[in-house]
């Protein structure tokens, strides 16, 4: 193939790179040339023949929505800046006969997190070929023969995570995966691994794979064994396996139910961990110690059930259970450990087996609904496994004030109880077992968990007991965390604190917000960060309060009121394409919207007077600006890095001159604002694609006449 120039402008299809979605090659090609598929932003397949052995320089340079490619064994070399600016390329298999890949081949593929190089000896890279990647997510899989060799090379050995292929899990065990069903299949044990990378199917199919199937003749599932397959759904677990490993299904947050065999007889540490859609559980007979976290964060589980061989359960075994309304601990049972069903909020009352001898410090620890002990043992222990006694084991952690709850113990047990060291401290809360005709009504207190953590519930008056709630009233106060603001009771009320008359047992949520400014808040609804109110921005020393949430953002709304945006505000929100900057917003910080890799349009209000350094900068898909301003505003160092100088920016036609002047803004496509309305364009023809305006947004008329937002949404 002829090669063009870099930018792609001399292709005899260039007219056309904005509307092509699919390349195919036919056999017989031998190289594909320079710059010959450069900024087609809309390309989303190609397909290259096996005759290909040279990718030439900048051949799919910003192809920003390219989301994979299959590169053919017989190829040779990559060229120069090929791959740049694919940031929506997730993996890419090199081909065991490629020798070279060229200067900054893949530069800025921001999305990129797994390279499998086939090639034995690694292939020659040229300077920053990886440029602009955060190398530490990526995953290297290489022949399990040379992972040595790739970890002694200077160019390569600066990813975090090389691992070599192989098909074993245990000494007679092996593993396949086929859309995305895990198979392990023979006979024995998985292998002891030290660690989730360790696991050969994790390090590159974690997210992929959503069915676990384990065949007859398993008989341990490893320690880490699915740790973190987040998309895991379904697992069959045979009635051979009889050991599950250390974390082997932490944070499997998809993960619903299990059905645990009757051959089992060890569960590890944290096996079922952060398992956050997990709704129930049936552990076995042949089970005697639920270990240590081993359900652990399981906010969605409800329902437990736990057979009589269990004697003991761990330290933190249920804790942060937030959903468990109810236990029914085995009669066999005589320890439990500290923490063990701390966080178990819904938890209302529990009853203590008469072989429990020792529970640990701070058992149930802010499980703030937890009213009611039943304590079976007729004999008042003391000790427990750490030697310190039950003298912290009803308390609360950090806590000024002992919690509200009730202990009720054997008749003729209470004085011994009240004499007893250790459960002396609980002399207001032991009681006689109560009447079982005896009604108390409470008020149920929590929180709407609107932003991970907001606030907390301060104040709850529970009616003191009675049969009936005439004239029972108590108050309520919902206090917010720094950085958040109380929104409103789930009944719509917004007066905080607030009084209510009982008429029936009652449940009451408060639903919070974020707070970024004086009078500036925030919200996620769905795949949207909205914000309301007006004023400036809190500037952040540490990241945005919304920044582990930005990887889900899609769309932007902010406040038309609003005045400023701070520094690194929306640093690395990857899939956000457009953005609004409202007209009363005078100055955006440092790094607001760097690395913003699939950011194509940008409109700047008119009152916009200063961006910082690095504002934009890596956001190398933006095709289109708009600025309202009538003066270019002030522009910090490397504001525009890497953003493509062929984006068109369209400015006042008044001010055209004076930011083609301008020392960063002249170096854009300055055109006038005042382009051809689309609601007029009907009956305009044209040989290319043309750019139209319309209240401010862009789109783009085709010679056919239909028309296309710049986001590649049909219109019409």
């Amino acid at each position: 193939m002829t090669n063009y120039d870099n930018n792609g402008y001399t292709v005899p299809w260039s007219s056309y790179s904005m509307l092509m979605t699919t390349v195919v090659l036919p056999e017989g090609i031998t190289s594909i040339g320079t710059g010959a598929f450069a900024f087609c932003s809309y390309l989303t397949s190609v397909n290259i023949p096996s005759t290909v052995t040279t990718i030439g320089d900048r051949v799919f340079a910003s192809c920003s929505k390219l989301p994979s490619i299959s590169l053919p064994e017989g190829l040779d070399s990559i060229g120069y800046k090929a791959f740049s600016g694919c940031s929506k390329l997730t993996s890419i298999t090199i081909p065991s006969t490629v020798t070279a890949i060229g200067e900054k081949a893949f530069e800025s593929c921001t999305g990129l997190r797994s390279i499998t190089c086939l090639a034995p000896l690694p292939p020659t890279l040229g300077a920053n070929v990886f440029y602009c990647i955060n190398k530490f997510p990526v995953i290297v899989v290489v022949p399990k023969n040379s992972r040595a060799l790739y970890l002694a090379d200077d160019q390569w050995n600066d990813f975090s995570t090389i691992v070599g292929m192989t098909d074993m899990c245990g000494d007679h065990l092996f593993w396949t995966l086929q859309d995305s069903v895990l198979t392990i299949s023979g006979t024995g044990a998985m292998y002891n691994f030290t660690a989730t990378d360790s696991v050969p199917w994790i390090p590159l199919h974690a997210n992929e794979i959503a069915h676990v199937v384990i065949q007859d003749g398993v008989t341990d599932i490893g320690p880490h064994a699915f740790s973190q397959c987040s998309n895991l759904r379904f697992v069959s677990i045979p009635q051979t396996v009889k050991a599950i490993g250390l974390e082997a299904f932490f944070f499997c947050r998809k993960l619903s139910s299990v059905n645990l065999p009757d051959s089992l007889t060890t569960i590890g540490d944290y096996a079922f961990a952060d398992c956050s859609g997990l709704t129930s559980v049936a552990i076995p007979q042949g089970v005697t110690t639920i270990s240590r976290a081993a359900f652990s964060s399981c906010s969605s589980l409800t329902s437990v059930t736990i057979p009589d061989s269990v004697t003991s359960i761990g330290d933190y075994a249920f804790g942060d259970c937030y959903a468990l309304p109810s236990i029914t601990l085995p009669q066999a049972l005589k320890t439990i450990g500290k923490y063990a069903f701390a966080g178990c909020l819904a938890l209302t009352d529990i009853t203590i087996p008469a072989n429990v001898t020792s529970i640990g410090n701070y058992c149930f620890n802010r499980c703030q609904n937890l009213t009611t002990f039943y304590l079976l043992n007729p004999i008042p222990f003391y000790m427990d496994q750490y030697g310190i006694g039950v003298t912290l084991a009803f308390r609360w952690e950090m806590s000024g004030q002992q919690p509200d709850f009730s202990i009720y113990v054997p008749c003729g047990t209470l004085t011994a109880y009240l004499q007893k060291n250790g459960w002396n401290g609980y002399r207001s809360q032991l009681k006689y077992q109560p009447n079982p005709d005896y009604v108390e009504h409470i008020v149920h207190l929590t929180v709407q968990d609107t932003l991970q953590g907001a606030a907390e519930v301060t104040q709850t008056i529970i009616p003191s007991a009675c049969d009936s709630f005439v004239n029972s009233i108590c108050t309520i106060e919902a206090t917010a965390y720094e950085g958040y603001h109380f929104l409103r009771w789930n009944d719509g009320e917004t007066a905080n604190p607030r009084d209510i008359q009982l008429t029936q047992d009652t449940s009451l949520f408060a639903e919070f917000i974020g707070k970024c400014g004086e009078n500036l808040f925030w919200n996620i609804t769905g795949d949207s960060l909205c914000f309301y109110g007006d004023g400036d921005m809190y500037s952040f020393a540490d990241p945005a309060p919304w920044a582990s949430q930005l990887q889900q953002l899609h769309m932007l709304l902010l406040a038309p009121e609003m005045t400023s945006i701070a520094e690194v505000a929306f640093l690395g929100a990857t899939n956000l394409t457009s953005v609004i900057i409202p007209g009363l917003v005078t100055h955006i910080g440092a790094k607001a919207f760097m690395q913003c890799s699939e950011l194509t349009s940008v409109s700047f209000g008119s009152l916009l007077q200063q961006m910082d350094d690095s504002a934009f900068a890596y956001c190398p898909a933006i095709q289109t600006m708009v600025s309202y301003n009538t003066t270019p505003p002030a522009v910090g160092t490397d504001a525009f890095l890497d953003v493509p100088r062929t984006s068109v920016l369209f400015v006042p036609a008044s001010s055209v001159d004076t930011y083609r002047q301008h020392t960063v803004w002249g170096q854009f496509d300055v055109r006038p604002l005042d382009a051809t309305a689309i609601d007029d364009s009907n009956g305009i023809t044209a040989s290319r694609p043309q750019l139209l305006l319309q209240n401010g947004s862009i789109y783009l008329l085709m010679p056919d006449s239909s028309r296309y937002s710049l986001t590649g949404q049909k219109l019409r």
